[in-house]
């Protein structure tokens, strides 16, 4: 799309003017970002993104009475896990190396990541501006959860 130099885009709920070295040029909103998380093994995935840290199934995509693709959100984060036995062939497995989501009350969750043999976490990071703890979750992916202190 061209955008005369003299002229600035109308920014309405769908687009939000982005200054590029050319000039404003109007671009669609960015809404939100979904992961996308490859998994080997589905049923040790879910386990632990519902019964360790609280997600609900959304959508869900089943093949030989096996899910295959789950959608998972809770309060305002979401997360797709797909079996890579589900991918077409040829198709290379999504590659995610970390997945951090920021937490209300990390200490809260300590007891659950505990009871399901994730570590205590109780050390987290020792940074004083974010309490973070890293979670190497089923599947290989490395999870990351942060509690942003405000000052």
């Amino acid at each position: 799309m061209d955008v005369p130099m003299d002229q600035t885009p109308v920014q309405t709920q769908e687009t939000s003017k982005v200054s590029i070295a050319h000039g404003p040029y109007p671009l669609a909103k960015m809404l939100r970002t979904i992961p996308v998380l490859a998994v080997k093994d589905m049923r040790a995935s879910l386990a632990f993104w519902e019964d360790v840290l609280g997600f609900e199934r959304i959508i869900e995509t089943s093949k030989d009475g096996m899910p295959d693709t789950v959608h998972l959100a809770r309060d305002q984060v979401e997360v797709i896990c797909r079996s890579v036995d589900a991918l077409p062939p040829g198709e290379l497995p999504y590659s995610i190396s970390t997945v951090r989501v920021e937490v209300a009350n990390l200490q809260a969750l300590i007891p659950r990541l505990a009871q399901a043999g994730f570590g205590s976490g109780a050390e987290g990071n020792g940074l004083p501006s974010v309490f973070e703890i890293p979670v190497n979750a089923p599947g290989g992916h490395r999870i990351v959860l942060a509690q942003i202190h405000q000052a």
